[in-house]
């Protein structure tokens, strides 16, 4: 029987013949594929696989597939060798384009096994392709390095496969790489004497030049045009200056910015070794500057798209001055093109402020004359360097700005004309009312404003210049009323962060925010319904705290309860659940008012309503008075309810409505809340799922995966090795994209159970890398959830990745959502990573989302998200005594971890190896290959493991977890890694709260004293990490004896923690001033508060902040700590602390006994603690005391010099 490998070479071979390889060909190519001979391929046909059908080239992607899924390198090295050997560039047409993705994807998949030279010129054809260009020069460069040849020689052979392919396309980038390398390598070393160099240098400003054709083209002589402007390209840079002739020639020329981005973008990387490569970017410049900023701001990854905030300041200083100096650009024009005439809503902040303090007379003659975005950009920048100045501009604008504002008015609403856009002019200026809005609501609905991109920005600038009043109200409230109609999300979304002042962190919301939103738009007449359509919608893409909008609701439910039950009828589905949330709040008072909310079809609403009333048993006997209700979504609410109860007379009521129920769906429900099962329901087959397949692939549904599917996936088997066709595996992704709230299908895991696993996880990676290649909608947030459920432990990794780089692009929401995915994921290592971000990460965000996914899954087990944590551990493959064998087939080696937490690894003879050695030929190819990979990935594993579980200890040290008995044996002993922790940490026995006993777990199993004496573990004892604080200098140094004795390193900071007490001054204090004064630079302040669980304050105007803070929900304490102030980001500059304060994080207030926050946090957010929150330090716990002096003496701890006048600053008005 022929392989399927042998079968897939026969395929290869008709395909290799349909495109015309002759019989000789063909056998030297299967010769080849075999053998791995050179020689062979001499004779070989070149073929451009950009041309040839598009069922030939998927015939070829197929067999690119097999290769990856049977895991055939040498095959694949030699089979992609052949094509490239065929087709050098055009390759890259017949590779998947999610392949090249993302470098890190590509580097990682087969891709990486190729020769550096065929690498780099798949990958310079295929970004070429697409005009894009981040980190683009960057990779190639890379590559190139890790080439063994000389890189003359190497790229000799890159310039012969592009002899008949593409040479001036995919050459550029590749010339312009050689060249930025020789650069680097020989620095001022004259490379003109070097022939390959010269001969390089030559081809590579003959394929520039050639683009000076382009410019000229159809602009009259061609060719004489061309001629002048090519000889003045070739002159030395000192001897050309632009002629009469040249520059005449220059104004009729025109650039296309999509056809020049890339010889632009190489000609002025490589201007300082190439006459040609300088003249032929200063044409370009005095044609079209703003064209050719465009071009280097994105090429030469000046202000790269995918990570803005990582701009290096001074090298775009350095390219700025550059750019202005070295081709004579009049300042004020690149100046101008900075403050955004490009782009408005990405100016170039940094180089605005450099240009503001430096060159502060060309900047003041374009602010001057600049439209009302850039006025923005330039005045935001001015403000931070020039502050004096910027104030006198402010203040006459408030006076005299009547100008200004309108040009901001028509920003926003545009200049359309019509008779209902002049009612809404007269609306925004108080001349109408919010009525006359309904005569043209239709009109409205076609054409609201959206509160995105360049309007959004416009919004900002107005506020920051002319502030809240009565015209940027009745903005508020018309976009409110157009948007709560059409679920305007981004209209809405961006009202709501920029009122709220938040900065996108949704989690730091609180009452006062809301409150002040609600007021603002309340003040101009906007109804009820439309207030709660707008919060409503607002929820569906911020996911704000419902609870936070309650106190409001419930305050209209008092007063305006007749337009609360309106918005009840006709609100939007999010609308008509906070309206229910509000009345579940008091069910009691608003009995009438819920049970007649049975009757909404809403899935969402119901469920809302089955949550609220569930809390109310009082209403037992109307809810069964419902399930006789005519309507069957009144019956289905109903058994839900009963079912939550499960008392007595709920049972009994459910069986006398099953008796009588008529409908199959409500019947169900009833079964399944009585237990028991429908009758056939355990007979379901592969039958009823083909059922299933059918109906939710109907009508046009598939088309809506049409993108996932334009190229092949790998295919994929069920149990029986069946393959299955591309509808099942839609009907699977359906079963996700059709939820309303992502999260696990049912549907799907039925689908899925008759799937090959494997084959299913790596479909699911493809349709990850697919959907990531495609910019990573967050209308399509579904396939986080898809993929991560059924993607299993190989997808970790990635979703790790893009969970770290989304935040750094600005989407923190995309990256809290996969999160939220990732721990729904079936494998131990992705509650890891979950548990690991929701410690320590630096966007907040993120981090709470980590948190709440964490707590709701603790939820579903009845435990807290610490019990969680411990159960999550991984044991990495460990057996109890922390040993893992990895099989070879002929040898075998067994792995151990030591007491420091490290492995290693010993042979069969029992001798101690550096580290686990590669497979050899001796080895079974198959089983040492997977040991190998296993052994690498559970290295990585190990690391962060150790890492994460550290981080666990010190916080449970600081804030005093306890475990019962049974949880710490579980966790300590039996788990493999955290028995290592155990034995290298001093525990302590604890009756109510107090410290009993000591002790130490040793390595033989047994429990010692202090005295080395055996000591007995209580089965109802609670135990936790001894602090220092609690034992006497005695204690103390007896443990520390014992350690050193049995040679033991503490795995975190324990016996030798440094201990803070309050001194005998600090009794009578209400601030912490022991650090005040003392002076440090903000960069290494700010890293070592975060690494240590600290969070910054409020952002404040120009993005400055003055305080960090941390709290301990599980103490219900935190302090905050002021300082004289820095930027998000940093300054590298000095900054003084001040003070710190210890508060409740929650207070009961006085007067109503209610519980509220001590403080409100988020941007623009201007709050203090409140002064019923501060505990006095005499009151604060003394080791939670210690801790927090012991963190800020680390944090400090680089601090030279001290700023004795420090409480001027801290205390103004004293």
């Amino acid at each position: 029987m022929r392989s399927a490998f042998n079968l897939k070479l026969e395929t290869l071979l008709e395909v290799l013949q349909e495109i015309g390889l002759n019989n000789e060909q063909l056998e030297s190519a299967e010769a080849y594929l075999e053998s791995g001979e050179e020689a062979l391929l001499k004779d070989i046909k070149e073929i451009d696989f950009s041309k040839i059908k598009g069922t030939q080239q998927k015939k070829l992607n197929e067999f690119y597939y097999h290769f990856k899924k049977s895991g055939r390198e040498q095959q694949y090295a030699r089979y992609f060798h052949l094509l490239f050997t065929m087709g050098t560039c055009t390759v890259a047409s017949i590779i998947p384009s999610y392949e090249f993705s993302d470098y890190k994807i590509f580097q990682d998949s087969y891709l990486s096994l190729l020769r550096p030279e065929e690498f780099v010129t798949i990958y310079a054809e295929h970004w070429m392709g697409y005009n894009s260009y981040d980190q683009f020069i960057e990779t190639i460069i890379k590559k190139m390095r890790s080439s063994k040849e000389p890189i003359d020689e190497l790229f000799e052979k890159i310039e012969h496969y592009h002899e008949h392919h593409c040479k001036c396309r995919a050459m550029l980038p590749l010339y312009c790489a050689y060249f930025l390398i020789k650069e680097q390598d020989c620095g001022e070393e004259d490379l003109s004497s070097n022939e390959k160099f010269a001969e390089f240098l030559k081809s590579y400003e003959e394929c520039i030049l050639h683009f000076l054709k382009n410019l000229v083209k159809g602009k009259g002589n061609e060719d004489e045009d061309f001629k002048v402007l090519n000889e003045f390209a070739k002159k030395k840079q000192e001897d050309a200056t632009l002629s009469p002739e040249v520059s005449l020639l220059i104004k009729k020329c025109s650039i296309n910015e999509s056809s020049f981005r890339t010889p632009i973008g190489c000609a002025f990387l490589n201007r300082n070794i190439s006459h040609a490569c300088y003249n032929f970017v200063n044409i370009c410049f005095h044609i079209n500057l703003n064209t050719c900023f465009s071009i280097l701001d994105r090429f030469v990854c000046l202000t790269p798209r995918y990570a803005r905030e990582k701009r290096d300041n001074k090298k775009f200083l350095q390219v700025f001055l550059q750019i202005s100096e070295q081709f004579s650009i009049d300042i004020s024009k690149a100046i101008y093109w900075y403050a955004g005439e490009n782009n408005p809503y990405n100016s170039n902040h940094n180089i605005l402020k450099y240009c503001a303090e430096k060159y502060n007379y060309f900047y003041m003659k374009c602010l001057k004359n600049a439209n009302v975005q850039i006025y923005a950009n330039m005045f935001a920048a001015l403000r931070e360097v020039k502050k004096e100045q910027a104030e006198q501009i402010l203040e006459d604008l408030r006076k005299n700005g009547k100008n200004l504002k309108e040009q901001y008015i028509k920003e926003l609403l545009g200049e359309k004309k019509g008779l209902c856009y002049q009612d809404l002019r007269e609306f925004l200026y108080g001349k109408k009312g919010i009525d006359v809005l309904e005569l043209h609501k239709d009109k409205f609905y076609e054409n609201g404003i959206s509160f995105y991109g360049n309007i959004c920005k416009a919004f900002d600038d107005y506020l920051a210049i002319f502030g809240m009043d009565d015209i940027m109200k009745r903005i508020l409230a018309y976009d409110c009323f157009v948007g709560s109609a059409t679920s305007s999300s981004y209209a809405l979304n961006g009202i709501f962060r920029r009122i709220c002042r938040n900065d996108n962190d949704y989690n730091n919301l609180g009452e006062k925010q809301i409150e002040e939103f609600f007021a603002i738009v309340d003040s101009v007449g906007l109804s009820i319904l439309c207030q709660i359509n707008t919060m409503g919608t607002c929820y569906d893409v911020s996911n704000y705290k419902v609870e936070l909008v309650l106190p409001v609701l419930s305050k209209y439910l008092e007063t305006r309860k007749e337009e609360m039950m309106l918005a009840l009828e006709k609100a939007n589905v999010s609308g008509r659940m906070l309206v229910i949330s509000a009345l579940g709040t008091s069910p009691k008072d608003y009995k009438e008012e819920l049970l007649n909310a049975f009757s909404d079809t809403s899935k969402a609403v119901k469920n809302c309503l089955i949550e609220a009333i569930s809390k109310e048993e009082s209403f037992r006997e109307n809810v069964i008075e419902k399930l006789g209700s005519k309507k069957a979504t009144e019956r289905e609410i109903a058994v839900s309810i009963l079912s939550h109860w499960r008392k007595e007379e709920d049972i009994k009521a459910l069986e006398l409505a099953l008796e009588k129920e008529k409908s199959s769906k409500v019947s169900t429900l009833i079964l399944e809340a009585l237990g028991k099962k429908a009758e056939g329901q355990e007979e379901q087959d592969i039958t009823s799922l083909d059922g299933f397949v059918k109906n939710i692939t109907k009508g046009n549904r598939k088309k809506t995966l049409a993108w996932a599917f334009e190229t092949p996936f790998s295919i994929v088997h069920n149990q029986d090795g069946k393959e299955v066709d591309d509808t099942y595996m839609m009907a699977l992704l359906l079963c996700y994209s059709s939820m309303d709230i992502p999260g696990v299908s049912k549907d799907a895991l039925a689908l899925a159970e008759v799937l090959q696993p494997q084959e299913l996880s790596h479909f699911m990676k493809e349709l990850f890398a697919k959907w990531v290649e495609r910019g990573a909608e967050s209308k399509k947030k579904w396939v986080l959830y898809a993929s991560s459920i059924h993607g299993g432990a190989e997808l970790v990794a990635e979703f790790q990745h893009y969970i770290n780089e989304w935040p750094k692009m600005s989407r923190g929401a995309i990256a809290a959502e996969a999160v939220k995915a990732l721990a729904l994921n079936n494998s131990p290592s992705a509650l890891l990573v979950v548990d690991s971000i929701s410690r320590k990460f630096k966007f907040r965000q993120v981090k709470n989302a980590a948190g709440e996914a964490l707590d709701f899954a603790a939820k579903q087990l009845g435990i807290t998200k610490e019990e969680l944590a411990d159960k999550i551990v991984p044991d990495l493959g460990f057996n109890e005594s922390m040993e893992r064998i990895f099989d070879y087939g002929e040898r075998k080696f067994k792995v151990y971890i030591n007491q420091a937490l490290e492995i290693e690894v010993y042979d069969e003879k029992n001798k101690k190896l550096k580290n686990l050695p590669a497979p050899g030929k001796r080895d079974d190819e198959i089983k040492a290959k997977a040991a190998y990979e296993e052994f690498k990935l559970m290295k990585k594993q190990m690391k962060t493991t150790v890492t994460t579980q550290k981080m666990r200890l010190e916080l449970a040290l600081s804030s005093e977890r306890k475990w019962k008995c049974e949880d710490w044996k579980n966790l300590f002993i039996k788990n493999p890694i955290m028995h290592q922790f155990a034995i290298s940490l001093i525990w302590g026995v604890y009756k109510e709260e107090m410290l009993t006993d000591t002790f130490r777990y040793m390595e033989d199993g047994s429990f010692n004293t202090a005295e080395e004496e055996e000591y007995e573990l209580l089965p109802d004892c609670l135990i936790g990490l001894v602090h220092p604080i609690e034992l006497t200098e005695e204690q103390k140094n007896t443990w520390k004896e014992q350690l050193e004795d049995y040679e033991i390193v503490q795995s975190i900071e324990q016996l030798d923690r440094n201990v803070y007490s309050i001194t005998e001054e600090e009794v009578t204090m209400k601030y912490l001033e022991r650090f005040g004064g003392k002076v440090i630079n903000d960069l290494s302040f700010i890293g070592k508060l975060s690494s240590m669980g600290w969070y910054r304050g409020s952002v404040l105007d120009a993005g400055g902040f003055f305080e960090y803070y941390r709290e301990d929900a599980a103490l219900g304490l935190g302090v905050e700590l002021h300082f004289s102030g820095t930027y998000v980001g940093g300054q590298n500059e000095d900054i003084t602390i001040y003070h710190a304060i210890f508060y409740k994080i929650r207070y009961e207030n006085d007067k109503d006994g209610k519980m509220n926050w001590a403080v409100e946090r988020g941007s623009y957010i201007y709050d203090e603690i409140k002064e019923e929150a501060i505990v006095p330090l005499n009151e604060v716990p003394k080791r939670y005391f210690s801790e927090i002096v012991y963190q800020l003496t680390k944090a400090t701890a680089s601090s030279t010099e001290v700023d004795t006048d420090w409480k001027k600053e801290a205390y103004p008005q004293k």
